[in-house]
């Protein structure tokens, strides 16, 4: 069975970004999903995966993502993932534009979420063969997200610079192809999640309260009666 079928392409949003970042999102829980995942999973389904994500990248970043091949799916499949999760967290975090808050208001359904995804990370680290300077160079950018997530408010840039390195950081060791793009990709999933509802939020706030006025016709012109006939 395929990872993705037709008619999964109609539920994704019209903006690129956006359309590509949640494709992802969908091909990475059909693999997780997958009665393969723990046992190995097969090399269509690795083919499949990162082509997919190679060809529709093309429209956002062209050659960013370099497909795998068929005579090495097994040795460049677990890289080609970390750099579609990397190139995730990248889209999802981009700049805003100027006039744009930096700081993001965070509920606490997301803050509890974000903050066991942020330890998870830290556990991932941690267990990785890192250098131990680098290790506590993305110690201390994670301790500063975990901060801004406890008090519910997100910087942007710290946010971008904390994932960026991480991500950067931890591409071809073994606990990152193992565990890091799904934290990662989780993280930029619940943050991207938040700033839409924020979005929406200030779009209802700005509305005016009282009613818009329709452009109405011109009113009929007043008609004189007739004189009277004697």
């Amino acid at each position: 069975m395929a990872l993705i079928a037709a008619n999964d392409y109609e539920d994704l949003p019209n903006e690129p970004i956006a359309r590509w970042l949640q494709l992802r999102d969908l091909l990475e829980r059909r693999l997780l999903d997958s009665q393969d995942y723990e046992s190995g999973l097969p090399v269509w389904a690795m083919l499949e995966y990162s082509h997919v994500l190679s060809v529709t990248a093309q429209a956002i970043r062209p050659e960013t993502l370099s497909a795998i091949s068929v005579g090495n799916a097994l040795d460049e499949f677990d890289e080609f993932r970390a750099k579609a999760a990397a190139l995730a967290a990248q889209l999802s975090f981009q700049p805003r534009k100027s006039g744009q808050a930096d700081v993001l208001p965070v509920s606490s359904a997301v803050r509890g979420r974000l903050i066991s995804e942020v330890d998870r990370l830290t556990d991932i680290v941690r267990q990785s063969e890192l250098a131990d300077h680098r290790k506590e160079k993305v110690f201390s950018l994670l301790k500063r997200l975990r901060s801004e997530v406890e008090a519910e408010k997100l910087d942007y840039n710290n946010t971008l610079k904390a994932i960026s390195l991480c991500a950067a950081a931890l591409v071809g060791t073994t606990s990152f192809l193992a565990d890091a793009p799904h934290a990662i990709a989780t993280i930029a999933q619940l943050i991207g999640l938040q700033e839409e509802a924020h979005q929406e939020k200030l779009q209802i706030l700005a509305l005016p309260s009282e009613p818009a006025v329709p452009k109405l016709p011109p009113p009929p012109q007043k008609r004189l009666p007739p004189p009277s006939v004697d």
